[in-house]
């Protein structure tokens, strides 16, 4: 029987359900940004810690008869905030919660993830109570669903909401590696099957569709489908007419998707942390076009109060969850497309765990499509294309998948090579010649850093066998015929810390990604957007090209005109690109070129450049992908600069010299360069500090700026282990510095 709201304003959930008045997503104009968020969440951990009382733990809800639920949920939050276990008043806080006694299943839900988060980072210190707490959980239960107490005794028929949060410790446990029988996870699976509507939703009691419970049971039964199936979706496809989970599930999201305009509206934070759980399941972006994470982080923003809060301590832990988890990066979206492109729905879900665990930091993934703004893909630095068959891209579909890879995104693409997937790789070889007809694709060597410790990992390239095009900088595309989705989905590892395929996706992510401890938020791109508002002045300079890899970047130019247009109010203007024979008589001041490969630059070609030069231009000269100080190779590019330059200039004083750190480019008024940084891995190899600009001196003057540090992979803006040289904001900080100068 449904209960009423009366008799739900006596237990802890009424709470969750009746808090926050503003209905969700409410304003799209609100202010969003990282930092915003992330202030939002500071003060948000400063209201918790107020809260704490003098024995370290929380004040309880109803008196004593959930005496653990506010406290075991700020200590989560907490936790999950990136507060350390370890930190003083945190061990006191978990010792609190380990000696305070409790039955109810909403606090051992909550609390049985406090303790799997800890236990990442305190080599399983609170494992053994953990695995306490469910074993109470499951045995408090007869036919998979549970009651509001764990006293040992099983029971049937349970509401949905008590349901699932003892599910949520049986989440808890199975990341901690606490095994947990079949049997128990097929009992409460069936339990969310036997109460889901045939709309689709589910209900407290009963068939029903309130928002609340319907999110609550699409997470419930993805947890029990991950547990479950992972093993049964290597063998054939997992689609939903295979498996009636999946059924059951799809049938939820679609009803969830359907409906999810007119949902949130006094729901509050309860709602808002249920559709943070599926959201992060499914791998959706938007919920009916609308961006869940986004809008729910601005009625957030909006909502919470000057001392930091979100109303009690339990509602502001909700609100906290939300913004936390959700804000976790995204490390791989994968693209649905009009084909079988989901064959294995949980591949990246695993894969995203197991990268989790490993690496004691949250990895999210997400589903993309071909309608989404190309922004919202760069969420994630690598976009996942799966399947058998041949997609059916359009010309409108490869031209956006081009646009990805020239602002800074790679592409992986895996053959499920269990359903015979030939036609799918050859659909995809023909894709990329039609998208980058410029570069092949070819397979790597075996010594080639991606299968190597240099990255991450040492993998066997056999088992992989990656295909790259590369522009000369870094992959922008990598194929495999080897079915890796296979093994992701179905969690298998050959060795105690990972599989190839575990270890081999992992090496790409790093590469491509620059490393994995400092990953952007989600929401969060590296591509630059033009902001709008006026400029001060129009500054006109040449892209020079050459007989070889001349524009390896092309997005590096315009991504230089918004960056310049934003932050220095300039209107950068860049025309056609110019041959070196046309330079003398182009009348600009500044000319840019950029290579990776090597060129034979003729007489009249170095004759050009030199009476450019010394007819008052400036030559900017970068290696792309910078000059091998790690990973990547040396590029021959640099080694014919080099050469080109001795034939232009003779003699000593002509020798390229590296300018001083006081040098009047570094200086300019309003534009001091005072912090510049190189890339992490760069700086390892690297002794200074101060940027590496050589010069070329004629009449006095730097006329020749050669910089064997990448400059215009910086532009771009993406990281990548594959470059060496400076971050973006310093690359851009130079250029800008560069072109300010010369057009004094």
């Amino acid at each position: 029987m449904r209960k009423s709201a009366a008799i739900l304003n006596c237990i802890l959930v009424s709470a969750f359900l009746l808090v926050g008045g503003v209905a969700f997503g409410a304003d799209k104009n609100a202010a969003f940004s990282d930092a915003a968020v992330k202030a939002a969440i500071a003060d948000g951990v400063k209201f918790l810690w107020s809260k704490q009382q003098d024995d370290f733990g929380w004040e309880g809800h109803g008196g004593d008869k959930y005496p653990t639920g506010p406290g075991a949920m700020a200590i989560y939050a907490l936790l999950e905030s990136g507060v350390s276990p370890q930190e003083p008043k945190m061990k006191k806080a978990l010792a609190w919660l380990e000696r305070t006694p409790d039955q109810k299943v909403y606090c051992i839900g909550m609390r049985a993830n406090a303790w799997e988060v800890a236990n990442r980072t305190t080599n399983d210190k609170y494992k053994e109570i953990l695995k306490s707490d469910v074993r109470r959980i499951i045995e408090s239960s007869a036919d998979g669903s549970f009651h509001y107490d764990t006293d040992g005794s099983p029971k049937k028929n349970g509401d949905n909401s008590t349901s699932q949060f003892g599910l949520l410790a049986m989440w808890a446990a199975s990341l901690n590696d606490i095994p947990i029988r079949t049997a128990v996870w097929t009992k409460c699976m069936n339990h969310w099957i036997r109460t889901q509507s045939p709309e689709g939703g589910w209900d407290y009691r009963g068939v029903g569709n309130k928002p609340t419970m319907t999110a609550a049971g699409i997470a419930s039964m993805y947890v029990c489908v991950d547990n479950l199936y992972s093993q049964t979706f290597v063998k054939k496809p997992a689609r939903a007419q295979d498996f009636k989970a999946l059924m059951v599930i799809q049938k939820a999201v679609n009803r969830l998707d359907k409906n999810f305009k007119s949902w949130g509206g006094g729901h509050g934070n309860y709602y808002m942390y249920g559709i943070e759980r599926v959201g992060l399941a499914c791998g959706y972006k938007y919920f009916n076009g609308r961006d869940w994470y986004k809008e729910g982080a601005i009625h957030l923003l909006k909502s919470q109060k000057p001392d930091g809060s979100w109303g009690e301590v339990y509602a502001t832990s909700f609100s906290m969850l939300f913004l936390i988890r959700g804000q976790h990066p995204v490390l791989f979206n994968k693209l649905m497309y009009n084909g079988d492109w989901n064959n294995r729905p949980r591949d990246l879900a695993a894969l995203t765990r197991w990268m989790s665990k490993t690496y004691e930091k949250t990895f999210n993934w997400q589903i993309v499509d071909l309608k989404m703004p190309i922004h919202d893909w760069h969420d994630a630095p690598i976009l996942v294309i799966t399947g058998t068959k041949a997609p059916a891209f359009t010309d409108a579909d490869v031209k956006k998948m081009r646009n990805f890879v020239q602002q800074g995104g790679t592409i992986l693409s895996v053959s499920e090579s269990t359903f015979s997937s030939k036609p799918f790789s050859d659909a995809m070889r023909s894709t990329y010649e039609q998208m980058l007809p410029d570069y092949k694709l070819k397979m790597l060597p075996d010594g080639h850093e991606l299968y190597t410790r240099g990255v991450y990992y040492n993998v066997p390239a056999t088992q992989l066998k990656f295909e790259v095009v590369s522009n000369g900088v870094r992959p922008l595309i990598i194929h495999t015929e080897k079915d890796m989705a296979a093994r992701w989905q179905a969690g298998v590892s050959t060795t105690s810390d990972g599989s190839p395929h575990f270890k081999g996706a992992t090496n790409i992510a790093r590469y491509v990604a620059g490393q994995l401890y400092n990953l952007r938020h989600r929401g969060v791109s590296h591509w630059a957007r033009d902001r709008g508002g006026a400029v001060n002045k129009t500054i006109r300079v040449a892209r020079v090209k050459y007989n070889g890899n001349w524009n390896p970047e092309p997005m590096s130019d315009k991504a230089l005109q918004i960056k310049m247009k934003n932050r220095a109010k300039v209107k950068l203007e860049i025309g056609e690109a110019i041959g070196i024979a046309d330079l003398p008589a182009c009348g600009l001041k500044l000319a840019m070129m950029t290579g990776t490969d090597a060129v034979a630059f003729s007489p009249a070609e170095t004759d050009a450049m030199k009476q450019y030069v010394e007819g008052g231009g400036t030559l900017l000269i970068d290696v792309a992908g910078g000059n091998g100080r790690t990973y990547g190779g040396v590029k021959p590019f640099a080694r014919s600069v080099r050469t080109a330059l001795k034939t232009m200039f003779s003699g000593r004083r002509n020798r390229p010299r590296q300018l001083a750190s006081s040098a009047p480019l570094y200086t300019l008024e309003g534009n001091t360069i005072k912090n510049i940084k190189f890339r992490q891995h760069t700086q390892l190899k690297m002794t200074e500090r101060h940027p590496q600009l050589r010069a070329v001196m004629v009449g006095g003057r730097p006329a020749i700026l050669f910089s064997e540090l990448d400059l215009t992979a910086g532009l771009v803006g993406y990281p990548s282990l594959a470059v060496d040289g400076y971050t973006p904001d310093s690359a851009f900080k130079m250029v800008r510095n560069i072109i300010l100068y010369t057009n004094k």
